[in-house]
């Protein structure tokens, strides 16, 4: 079993990107028992990462974006 939760780049006051060692925004797997991350997915720039759903095979993973 997993929680599977997305990340996004934050942003400064000025609407401007905060590049830390061009971070992007990825999907993050977490173990809900032990509360450590499993696995980081980094997807892209700017992709504003929304929702995800599991198939019901637990095999594949989508994820909804609002930019790109």
């Amino acid at each position: 079993k997993s929680v599977w939760v997305t990340a996004n780049v934050m942003r400064d006051e000025n609407n401007k990107k905060i590049e830390k060692e061009k971070i992007l925004d990825q999907v993050i797997v977490i173990n809900p028992t032990t509360d450590k991350i499993i696995k980081r997915i980094p997807i892209d720039y700017d992709t504003h990462l929304a929702h995800i759903v599991i198939s019901s095979k637990n095999d594949k993973a989508y994820v909804a974006l609002q930019e790109k």
